[in-house]
Parts: structure tokens; C-alpha cells; sequence
């Protein structure tokens, strides 16, 4: 009787580790795939690779984006790329956020046609605080919008992809502000 009462502790504490194993590991995510960062003079460069998911709300034409930070600066470097079939002038890209609407003037890299549309490559120059901000915000989507002279084109992202998106992101921050101080 005892054995029996015995092996079933066992087991239990067993299966117990075992599940709080699992719930951790289902938790935590390898953020290492999605950036990379390198020490320079300046001091660190983290460079997070392309994210996807934006799209245009009327047309569904695609927005990707990376992000370039140097701890050194104040701002990030936030080079995006646009498809539409129309050839553009981005004049700035605005982001609205639970806290209201800024926008930030764009730098034009390139346009080139790709196929029936018109692929438009641009950069600008956004406070690391308010990049923060925007995705610390993983329940309420943002929107963006690219201001063109003609035009507003707005840009939403499916709630699903932006909790994945901007928890992973979060961390990637989170991982930059521990190493500065």
C-alpha cells in the first residue's frame, strides 16, 4: 500500500515537472532569428529583419519594413517597401497609435518596376521612443499610413499577426535597453 501511494507521488511530481517544462518552453520565444546586431565604433548595431503583414486597406497592395538602430542615435532607421501600381511619391509616413498620430518625413531610395506594379523603396528617421511605443501596444493595432501628395494610404495589419509581430519586437527592445545600461 505504501509502494502504490509512493509511486503515485512519483509520478505526479514527474508529470508535474514535466508540464511545467512544456508551459515554460510554449512561453518563450527565440527572438535570435528575427535580428542580428554587431558592435561598431558608434556602438551597437541591431538590424531587425523584414516584417510583413501591413497591408493597403482598400487594395490589399503589401508593406514591408526593417529596422536599423544604432544605440549611439536617438532615432531608428525604418526602410520600408511598398507595392502599388501606380508610381508614388511618399512625401511621409504616418503612424497612429492608441496615443494619437505622428508623422515622419520619408527619403525616397528607389522605384522600380516589378512585374505589373511598381515597387517603391523608402527610409525614415523615427524616435526610438515612439518606435517603442508603437509596438508595446500588442492588443490594439496600429495603423499606418503613407502621406502622398495626391493621396493618404492607409495600412492595417491583421490582430493576429501584430500580437506575434509586435511581442517579438517588444523583446528584441527589451533585449537593447538591458544591454545599455
Amino acid at each position: 500500500m505504501v509502494n502504490k501511494k509512493y509511486t503515485a507521488g512519483i509520478y505526479k511530481s514527474i508529470s508535474l515537472f514535466f508540464f511545467l517544462l512544456l508551459s515554460v518552453s510554449v512561453q518563450a520565444q527565440d527572438i535570435s532569428k528575427y535580428f542580428t546586431s554587431h558592435y561598431q565604433e558608434g556602438g551597437s548595431l541591431y538590424f531587425i529583419f523584414p516584417q510583413d503583414g501591413f497591408v493597403n486597406e482598400s487594395n490589399k497592395n503589401p508593406f514591408t519594413y526593417d529596422i536599423t538602430y544604432l544605440v549611439s542615435k536617438d532615432t531608428v532607421t525604418l526602410n520600408f517597401s511598398y507595392l502599388d501600381a501606380s508610381q508614388i511619391e511618399i512625401e511621409k509616413l504616418s503612424l497612429k497609435t492608441e496615443e494619437g498620430s505622428k508623422s515622419f518625413k520619408t527619403k525616397k531610395i528607389f522605384v522600380e518596376s516589378e512585374d505589373e506594379k511598381w515597387h517603391h523603396r523608402y527610409t525614415a528617421l523615427i524616435p526610438y521612443a515612439d518606435i517603442k511605443a508603437l509596438f508595446k501596444q500588442h492588443e490594439l493595432q496600429p495603423k499606418l499610413a503613407l502621406v502622398c501628395e495626391s493621396e493618404h494610404i492607409d495600412l492595417c495589419i491583421k490582430a493576429s499577426k501584430w500580437e506575434k509581430q509586435s511581442s517579438i519586437i517588444s523583446k528584441i527592445f527589451m533585449e537593447i535597453d538591458a544591454n545599455q545600461k
